[in-house]
């Protein structure tokens, strides 16, 4: 009735004031605390499956896995024989990747120009594709000056037992040599094989 207090109106209806305070309670909550625990976990499985699927269904082959192989070639602790068996064999690796890469890439033109619903799977084919040829590229300059530098000199003397020796082993350093495919792999090879007859090995 008109002249009323609001304690005389939530004394005359309180259900009507009960349901009016409990759907102001539960619209405040979702404006303020947002979704639910479920609903997020749902977004979360969700966005979870969207990042894997292009993995999945691009075939490309990423490289990020090989980044602590990389730092292990980089270990200038480590012998050099084995620095120079880590780069080869990542070096080796990699080039294989992206060798099937772009074999893919051939196949699938998709991926290379995107699209509609295969962008998302477009975007991550290439950005993975161009993280592995960066990681090469880097592999091949480091390799590289390691295996120069192993030519400087060929051949070290032992204190120990007072004899020449290679300083890393012949036969690898050439398996190195041959792995990079340098314009002066030839005479780089000669140098291997005139160190070999100083030597008197085969």
């Amino acid at each position: 009735m008109p002249g009323e207090s609001p304690i005389v109106i939530a004394m005359r209806h309180p259900i009507r004031i009960a349901l009016l305070a409990a759907s102001l309670i539960l619209g405040c909550e979702h404006a303020a605390y947002g979704p639910s625990s479920d609903d997020r976990l749902t977004s979360e499985v969700n966005d979870s499956a969207e990042m894997s699927a292009p993995r999945s269904q691009s075939n490309i082959q990423a490289c990020d896995d090989l980044s602590e192989k990389l730092a292990r070639a980089r270990n200038g602790a480590r012998p050099e024989a084995d620095r120079l068996r880590s780069y080869m064999e990542l070096y080796h690796t990699l080039s294989g990747r992206l060798t099937s890469n772009q074999a893919v890439f051939d196949r699938r033109p998709e991926l290379v120009y995107g699209g509609g619903k295969g962008q998302a799977m477009a975007d991550w084919a290439r950005a993975a594709n161009e993280r592995c040829t960066q990681m090469q590229a880097d592999t091949r300059s480091e390799f590289e000056i390691l295996v120069r530098d192993l030519f400087d000199p060929l051949i070290i003397t032992d204190l120990q037992n007072h004899r020449r020796v290679p300083r890393v082993s012949f036969a690898l350093l050439q398996s190195a040599v041959e792995e990079l495919k340098l314009g002066d792999s030839p005479s780089l090879l000669d140098r291997i094989a005139t160190a070999k007859r100083v030597l008197g090995r085969r």
